[in-house]
């Protein structure tokens, strides 16, 4: 599944994992699922679905950020907006 952005924001599309295809990850001691593929040109950034708060999360694999974004329905609602805080860096990392 590719999500194209547009508008305002940096990152132009994600490309998604289909559901079979997402994979199980631990990153500082949490568990979480892999759901993107490709995020446009920012290939150090990973969206995840974290169980634990259940909500969207992401990592930045690059500077070893991990951090919760927002609540499912609220992230599909407005995925640009999120995105582009990612890219901005608003977000508090996890611990």
């Amino acid at each position: 599944m590719r999500l194209e952005l547009g508008g305002d924001c940096d990152v132009a599309f994600i490309e998604f994992f289909k559901l079979i295809d997402t994979f199980p990850m631990k990153l500082k001691r949490q568990k979480l699922l892999r759901l993107s593929r490709v995020v446009d040109n920012y290939s150090d950034v990973l969206f995840l679905w974290h169980p634990k708060t259940r909500q969207i999360a992401y990592y930045d694999v690059e500077h070893e950020v991990l951090a919760d974004i927002a609540p499912f329905e609220d992230f599909i609602a407005n995925v640009a907006m999120y995105v582009q805080k990612v890219v901005d860096g608003e977000y508090n990392p996890i611990d």
